[in-house]
């Protein structure tokens, strides 16, 4: 079955914006994180009350938020609340993904992970006994 050029143009336009609606509607559709919703994350500058922060708050909060960025989280400003976002690229795609986290919520993550690379370095320590060579 021969399909005449006008058709196959017509095929390819249409495709082309078929396309097109759809990477922009993925691009456009931010993804929420029940932790986004959570009302307990604090403004770096003022605590809960809504007094101003005292100076060992804002030095704890400027210690987290060292040690967040060094694992790759960038703080921001959502609603009013402060987010840690985060870009990483899911397996089995090339489209890069963002994911926002309240403070408790990194928190929570990034002792996770301590305690894995913990448990694996533990793990190596016992399959190679000292004084033995395992490389």
């Amino acid at each position: 079955m021969a399909v005449s050029p006008r058709t196959s143009t017509t095929l390819r336009l249409v495709a082309i914006g078929a396309l097109a609606a759809l990477a922009a509607g993925c691009a456009g559709t931010p993804q929420h994180d029940s932790a986004l919703a959570s009302p307990t994350a604090a403004s770096p500058t003022a605590s809960t009350a809504g007094a101003p922060a005292s100076a060992s708050e804002l030095v704890r909060t400027a210690d987290f938020t060292a040690k967040a960025e060094r694992d790759g989280w960038h703080a921001s400003v959502r609603d009013g609340n402060v987010v840690y976002c985060k870009e990483y690229m899911p397996m089995n795609s090339m489209i890069p993904r963002r994911t926002c986290l309240s403070k408790a919520a990194v928190k929570m993550q990034m002792l996770a992970e301590e305690h894995q690379r913990e448990s694996m370095q533990r793990a190596g320590a016992a399959a190679c006994p000292t004084g033995t060579s395992c490389q």
